[in-house]
């Protein structure tokens, strides 16, 4: 069973009522109260099910497709332990596009990433929730939200599978509720998948190849974060 929650702001309160449209019911809500990223998102994993093997949190700039948790339950079937993006993001960085594209015209099912890259949409198997919020809140101190989930995975030498296409796509339209440089009309739209399944994920099928980063290691990521981490906090205690 999979259980959901969402993070939202009151700002973007009018997005919900398709996403809840999508899935069928309405979720659990963790309401952004302080500007606080990160605190929305750890009281959004809070909300799991106890009882499934699995939580999502979406963003609520999320597009979700008809039939999203039975395509889920496919999918970790396939992948029953691991860390799952279900968004997978068109982005300028070539080798990214490129690794999607290159899995995509191999028929693959899975891009296996050495890093989280995006928040819109992370599945974790339940076990691995409180582990993962009490390590987080101990060791980090980036702002990021999903940076900080990505530098719990680093740490513990895990990557992320990411299913494709994208179960889940992102808004093009609105603006950035929390960084100042994209408030402005036009600034996410350019944020949408690579590759998204569309408005029904009944087509979804987890069964094809996986496909695997190999430029860039993760003791790479690791590293690259673990500095920015210590950067973070130095700037918290000065």
């Amino acid at each position: 069973m999979i259980s959901v929650s969402l993070m939202a702001h009151k700002e973007r309160e009018h997005y919900l009522p398709d996403i809840f449209k999508s899935l069928g019911f309405e979720c659990p809500v963790s309401w952004d109260i302080n500007g606080n990223r990160w605190d929305t998102g750890a009281r959004a994993w809070r909300m799991y099910d106890p009882e499934s093997s699995h939580h999502l949190v979406l963003q609520d700039d999320a597009i979700v497709p008809q039939g999203l948790l039975s395509a889920i339950e496919r999918a970790v079937e396939k992948v029953p332990d691991k860390p799952i993006s279900l968004f997978y993001r068109n982005k300028k960085r070539y080798d990214l596009n490129m690794m999607a594209d290159a899995a995509h015209k191999q028929g693959c099912s899975w891009v296996v990433l050495n890093r989280l890259n995006w928040g819109v949409a992370i599945l974790l198997p339940v076990k691995h929730i409180d582990p993962m919020l009490k390590w987080v809140e101990n060791n980090c101190y980036i702002n990021n939200y999903d940076l900080r989930i990505a530098l719990y995975y680093l740490h513990k030498n895990m990557p992320v599978y990411y299913t494709l296409p994208s179960l889940v796509d992102h808004r093009t339209d609105g603006t950035s509720i929390t960084d100042p440089a994209f408030r402005i009309p036009g600034s996410q739209r350019h944020r949408y998948a690579r590759y998204f399944i569309g408005d029904s994920a009944a087509s979804y099928s987890p069964s094809g190849d996986i496909y695997y980063e190999t430029a860039r290691s993760l003791n790479f990521y690791y590293r690259k974060l673990l500095r920015k981490n210590q950067r973070a906090k130095l700037a918290i205690n000065t």
